[in-house]
């Protein structure tokens, strides 16, 4: 992420930030007007479970929304793609729903 605009700084209220240094996964901005640092953290995925018995069947990003269905002949819903449970061993169908735009929440006082 290199567009930190849509964060406001908290003490100040600026939006201009520069990036500081992180561990990869959450970057830590600095606040350009006031020196404030903080960390960026955004949820990155989530698991989808079989419906039927719970095992995790993959991983899909937060923002995506899916409909999780066992799959049944001759049924009016259609699913997207299709995965095999390890668990319980039930076609599964994997519908994507919706894609959500998330905008990244700030983490006050991180350490630099």
């Amino acid at each position: 992420m290199t567009n930190y605009d849509v964060v406001s700084c908290p003490v100040c209220g600026g939006s201009s930030f520069a990036s500081a240094a992180g561990n990869g996964l959450f970057p830590i901005i600095s606040c350009e007007n006031c020196g404030y640092t903080m960390e960026l953290r955004i949820a990155m995925r989530r698991a989808i479970r079989c419906p039927v018995c719970g095992y995790r069947l993959l991983d899909a990003e937060d923002n995506v929304k899916t409909q999780v269905r066992p799959v049944e002949k001759d049924a009016k819903w259609k699913p997207d793609f299709y995965e095999k449970c390890v668990g319980c061993k039930s076609d599964i169908g994997i519908k994507k729903t919706a894609v959500i735009k998330k905008e990244p929440c700030a983490v006050k006082d991180a350490a630099v």
